[in-house]
């Protein structure tokens, strides 16, 4: 086998691994709506920090079993490259979904702040999260209606009350 399909099946074999054993946060963190179509209501992403927590274990995995498989084979073996190119880009793919999920997180954080006050009324947050955004039309509260009126006074003084028959 020649260096050429050598090389192109080992990148081929780090692709497939890299795919399969990271990216928690680019497969799991659902990012917050950009822009947010309808402010002053509840929105949905990820604000949690279990999948960019994960992918930084997984980039220290790496980067520790790359450095010792790279401290056992000896400077001049033929595997020493492969061995530091595989273990480096798993760990380089790992770490750049931590990085993309802590910013996703952090974002949804700051959008989920801005819309909870959007929701109880603070219009200015709702123009933060969507410019030129309008508050929906309300319409006034329906005035109370008036007791009726009490009925006159008789002239007459009320009634004796009944007696019971013994």
């Amino acid at each position: 086998m020649s260096s050429l399909p050598r090389r192109l099946a080992s990148l081929l074999l780090l692709g497939a691994l890299a795919s399969g054993t990271s990216g928690c946060s680019w497969i799991f963190v659902q990012k917050a709506p950009e822009p947010v179509l309808v402010p002053n209501l509840p929105i949905s992403c990820d604000d949690q920090k279990a999948a960019p927590i994960l992918d930084s274990v997984c980039a220290g995995y790496f980067l520790a079993s790359g450095l010792v498989v790279l401290s056992a084979i000896p400077d001049t073996a033929e595997g020493r490259d492969r061995a530091l190119l595989l273990y480096g880009a798993l760990a380089a793919v790992c770490a750049l979904s931590a990085h993309t999920g802590f910013s996703a997180v952090g974002h949804c954080q700051q959008v989920k702040a801005l819309n909870t006050l959007c929701v109880v009324g603070n219009e200015g947050a709702c123009r933060s999260l969507t410019p030129g955004w309008t508050p929906p039309l309300r319409l006034a509260p329906p005035r109370p209606v008036a007791p009726p009126a009490a009925a006159p006074a008789p002239d007459q003084p009320p009634a004796a009350p009944v007696q019971p028959a013994p």
